[in-house]
């Protein structure tokens, strides 16, 4: 369901190019130089990781074949493997 300015609803999906004009529309808002859409699966994987979801959860979302590639999209670096090993009952 879409929701236009005026108010009105409609069945109609948004088009590629309307959701493509939205992203760029955001991410000039939010002053950023660039963004490819590479750009947004990297930080769709990493924001499942980063809320928990297990890593063979995001290689299904995602639908790479191996979780070798999923890891290469994990970009939570270093610092989230420190918080985890303090975490640790020891």
């Amino acid at each position: 369901m879409r929701i236009y300015k005026g108010g009105h609803l409609s069945d109609k999906p948004m088009s590629d190019h309307a959701i493509y004009s939205v992203i760029i529309r955001r991410y000039k808002e939010a002053g950023l130089e660039s963004l490819t859409p590479h750009d947004l699966r990297k930080s769709f994987a990493t924001l499942l990781l980063e809320n928990g979801e297990d890593i063979f959860t995001v290689q299904e979302l995602m639908g790479h074949d191996s979780v070798d590639t999923t890891r290469k999209y994990d970009k939570r670096g270093e610092k989230n493997s420190r918080k985890a090993i303090k975490a640790l009952p020891l």
